[in-house]
């Protein structure tokens, strides 16, 4: 049985034997990304929820569609730590995936509730815990774009606190990056793939910043906890602009300010 300081370790990115077998994992994958991307150079980069593992029988397969399979680590149900800052008390908190981390963005001001997202796995766990503490819902969540300004936050610290990770998103180079959920129509693409697909729009907007620096070798050395020590030039203007876009506008929020 894990002990309790097992579960702190991994759920902050400090266990080398997961970590280890994280990195190990994310770079199979890569390679076989990119030999997709060699047969078929211009394939949309699509991934869901269910096809988080690295190791799932339908990673780079096509579908029916012609795209590319869930590809496991884009999906904020992988199980790949992340950390960030509450912007409520300035305290890192680390989460064991984006999706815990998302969802403790609702409750930022409940310890109690971050506590229970911080030992959660799953994505279906995380997303059972919002749902119990609905009514305690930060106001304006989806009314103001706390959810959007949020999960940008979330995902500039996944990529930026994980190399390998970077590089694989920047080796996507200009493809197409879709949330292939039929569930989705707002963070996905929905059933009938018209959605908005905005977790995807996202990584595409991060992704062009990384590829920005990268050009001219701005992105120097990231903490990796906080990633609030970004040399690059695009990526640190992007990300300090989410997390303050994001920070003021709660504020707002719990002011009233906006109704």
């Amino acid at each position: 049985m894990d002990r309790p300081e097992d579960h702190k370790l991994r759920r902050s990115g400090r266990c080398p034997h997961c970590n280890a077998k994280l990195e190990s994992k994310i770079l199979a994958s890569t390679r076989n990304l990119l030999e997709q991307f060699e047969r078929s150079p211009n394939m949309t980069v699509s991934f869901f929820f269910n096809g988080h593992k690295g190791d799932t029988k339908d990673n780079g397969v096509k579908n029916p569609t012609g795209e590319l399979r869930p590809t496991w680590m884009f999906s904020n149900f992988a199980q790949i730590p992340v950390s960030v800052q509450n912007p409520h008390n300035g305290v890192v908190l680390p989460f064991a995936s984006a999706e815990a981390a998302f969802q403790a963005g609702k409750y930022l001001s409940r310890q109690d509730i971050i506590s229970d997202l911080q030992v959660a796995y799953k994505g279906g766990e995380c997303r059972k815990i919002a749902r119990r503490f609905k009514s305690s819902n930060v106001s304006g969540w989806i009314k103001h774009g706390l959810n959007v300004k949020w999960m940008r936050v979330v995902t500039y610290c996944k990529f930026l606190q994980c190399e390998n990770l970077r590089s694989i998103l920047m080796q996507t180079g200009e493809r197409r990056l879709v949330e292939d959920s039929p569930f989705d129509s707002f963070w996905g693409i929905g059933k009938d793939r018209k959605g908005t697909n905005m977790l995807g729009v996202i990584l595409m907007e991060i992704r062009a910043q990384f590829l920005q620096d990268a050009c001219t070798n701005a992105l120097g050395e990231v903490h990796p906890e906080t990633s609030a020590v970004i040399q690059g030039s695009a990526v640190r203007k992007g990300f300090v602009a989410a997390y303050t876009d994001f920070k003021k506008t709660r504020v707002k929020c719990l002011t009233g300010e906006l109704q």
